[in-house]
C-alpha cells in the first residue's frame, strides 16, 4: 500500500492508533459498511490536517438568567471619631553589607536525555511524500517521530529538509498543524525515528 507521493493517500486515526494509507476506494466501503465508525480522526492530502469523522451536535443553548431584585441596606448610624494614638518615633536601624559566598564556577551541563512524552499521533510530509507515525520522546530541543513506515525503502526525505508535522491529540480533540527541520533518522528494530527541529517557537500541543 506504501506509495511514493502523497496524492490519494488517507490515513485514519482512532485510540492512538493511525493506520493507512487508504485511497478514496477505501474510504467508502469502510462508510459502506459501517466500519468508518471504528475511527474518529481522518487526514486527507487535499486538507493536511486531522479532522473529525463524526462531528459532535452543538451543545444545548444556555438559558438567560433574570437579574434578582436588588435590595438597598440602611445606613448605619454615625459614630464618633475616635482619638488620635500617638506613635512612637523609632531610630533608624543599619544594614549589614550582603555577603557574597565563593564557591567553585558552575560545572557545564552535561549531554541532553532522551525522554518519553506524551504520544500524539502525527503525519510527516512535504506536500509529496508523506509518512505517519507517533511524536513519542524529546531530546533537548530535538522531537522524535517514530514511523513504521517504509521500513524496507530510504526515508522520503532528506536531512534537512522543511516538513510539514500535523499533530493530533486524541485526549482533547484538539490538532495543529506546525514545520520542523528534519536533522537526522535512523532505522531501528522496528521503526524509522525521525529527528525533528520546530522552525519557530513549539507547537502548544507539546508545551
Amino acid at each position: 500500500m506504501t506509495q511514493q507521493t502523497m496524492n490519494g493517500q488517507i490515513w485514519l486515526s482512532r485510540d492512538g492508533k493511525t493506520e493507512g494509507p487508504f485511497e478514496q476506494a477505501d474510504i467508502d466501503k469502510l462508510k459502506s459498511n459501517g466500519a468508518i465508525s471504528n475511527y474518529a480522526w481522518i487526514w486527507t492530502p487535499e486538507s493536511k490536517a486531522w479532522s473529525p469523522i463524526h462531528m459532535a451536535p452543538p451543545p444545548p443553548p444556555v438559558p438567560q438568567a433574570t437579574e434578582a431584585p436588588v435590595v438597598t441596606a440602611p445606613s448605619p448610624a454615625p459614630t464618633a471619631a475616635a482619638a488620635p494614638t500617638p506613635t512612637a518615633t523609632v531610630a533608624p536601624t543599619k544594614t549589614a553589607a550582603p555577603v557574597v559566598a565563593s564557591g567553585p564556577p558552575a560545572m557545564a551541563a552535561g549531554p541532553a536525555v532522551r525522554s518519553e512524552i506524551r504520544h500524539l499521533a502525527a503525519i510527516c510530509h512535504d506536500n509529496r511524500s508523506v509518512v505517519a507515525g507517533m511524536l513519542e520522546a524529546k531530546l533537548g530541543e530535538i522531537w522524535i517521530l517514530s514511523s513504521k513506515d517504509r521500513l524496507t525503502e530510504i526515508p522520503p526525505f532528506r536531512k534537512g529538509a522543511k516538513v510539514w508535522i500535523n499533530l493530533l491529540d486524541e485526549q482533547s480533540g484538539q490538532s495543529e498543524n506546525a514545520q520542523a527541520t528534519l536533522v537526522d533518522y535512523k532505522k531501528t528494530s522496528q521503526a524509522w525515528e525521525y529527528s525533528l527541529k520546530w522552525q519557530t517557537q513549539n507547537p502548544r500541543l507539546v508545551t
